[in-house]
């Protein structure tokens, strides 16, 4: 009961706000994979990572290793402090980087997950002087306010089948999402009118994704097929006089593959890679995408439950990270993202349940652009078995004898 009630209290701490960008202006700059916590310790490296309870169902297939009913959700919180090559800002946030549930029916496995798949976020504040000759300061004060909130996300409901050491998945996904970017130009002298624009965008469509695992002995390999997604879209255009709603053009998410293996150097020690190719350029939404390449790798530790006679032998490290460019371009320079990661595992009373603790450092900028995004960010997960059901009474009724008086 202390378990679920951990889970409740993470998941209800989780905020609408995910990564904060100085360049979320131009487009969607996070991308997030359906990793779980333990994988964000180790570069998100996931697709293969079959030799131990996998709950991020980046790859659907690894769904296909449960034995039984497998719930996983984490919390995502930190400083995200951005610089436009004038002013430097920082901000606090949380989010649920995903939400996981695992069902096992013999070799069938069946689940579902949702996540974050695209945000980016910016707000900002600015005090400005406009001249004004007939104002006594010879300037007319002003604040300006910038606001974009841009989230999509992405629900998936999964199948899996076990054949042994071969697994195969499918998801159905559906993405849904909404870009809020909101502008107020408010003067300090009453006698001028304000002003205010809201552009309010909500998107929708699905897609699939397929997965396969092959696991030897030492090595696995894992397989991702994403498929492209038309996401239908409808903006409302609100001004301090009118209001209206129109069809724009569709968003569209590319189609894409991720190639993954794990080597188990030692029965305790492992390293994980995984390469992503996404075909952002085929996207009809601008001319000038570039396609995405993602490198992510890390190195765990991860000794079996009761192993060690000592404690810190008993607690599962990693350490890794990722490199990879972005879709769009900001002022035609092209923008990657580098990061570095690490975590530790608690073991729980039993195997099947671990609190999951994780640590991320990432920077995200240009080549010839003094703009960039620094993320200094914590998490903590948990993944559990069975959490929901009552401990098996294994005493049975016991007659207590009468003492002779």
């Amino acid at each position: 009961m202390r378990f679920l009630s951990l889970i409740l209290i993470i998941f209800s701490l989780t905020g609408s706000l995910t990564a904060d960008s100085v360049f979320s202006l131009d487009g969607f700059p996070e991308r997030h994979y359906a990793v779980d916590a333990y994988s964000g310790g180790a570069g998100n490296a996931s697709v293969a990572d079959v030799y131990r309870l996998n709950a991020g169902y980046e790859n659907p297939a690894v769904l296909g290793n449960i034995g039984r009913v497998l719930f996983s959700t984490s919390l995502t919180f930190g400083y995200y402090r951005f610089d436009d090559g004038i002013s430097t800002f920082s901000e606090e946030g949380s989010y649920s980087p995903y939400f996981s549930i695992g069902v096992p029916l013999n070799n069938h496995k069946i689940g579902f997950s949702f996540s974050p798949y695209l945000s980016g976020n910016f707000d900002s504040r600015k005090s400005v002087d406009f001249p004004n000759e007939s104002n006594p300061e010879g300037v007319l004060k002003a604040t300006v306010i910038n606001k974009l909130h841009a989230n999509i996300y992405k629900a998936s409901v999964l199948y899996a089948y076990d054949f042994n050491s071969i697994k195969i998945g499918l998801a159905a996904d559906y993405y849904v999402g909404n870009r809020m970017q909101f502008y107020r130009l408010d003067f300090k002298d009453a006698s001028y009118v304000d002003n205010r624009e809201e552009l309010d965008t909500d998107f929708h469509g699905g897609g699939f994704t397929i997965g396969l695992t092959k696991e030897w002995e030492k090595i696995a390999f894992g397989f991702v097929y994403d498929s492209y997604a038309k996401l239908s879209a409808e903006q409302k255009h609100i001004t301090v006089t009118h209001q209206t709603t129109q069809k724009i053009n569709d968003f569209e998410l590319p189609h894409g593959f991720t190639f993954g293996t794990t080597y188990k150097i030692t029965p305790q020690l492992k390293i994980n890679t995984d390469f992503s190719y996404e075909m952002w350029k085929d996207s009809n939404v601008a001319q000038d995408f570039e396609d995405v390449y993602s490198l992510r790798g890390g190195l765990a530790y991860d000794p079996k439950w009761g192993y060690g006679y000592k404690w810190y032998e008993r607690i599962p490290l990693r350490i890794g990270g990722y490199y990879k460019n972005n879709y769009f371009k900001t002022d035609n320079n092209k923008l990657f993202e580098k990061a570095f990661t690490c975590g530790i595992s608690i073991p729980l009373s039993t195997p099947d349940k671990q609190i999951h603790l994780g640590f991320k450092y990432a920077v995200r900028n240009g080549r010839d652009t003094d703009s960039k995004d620094t993320d200094t960010l914590f998490t903590m997960g948990v993944t559990g078995f069975d959490f929901f059901k009552k401990r098996l009474k294994r005493t049975g009724h016991r007659d207590i004898p009468k003492a002779d008086l």
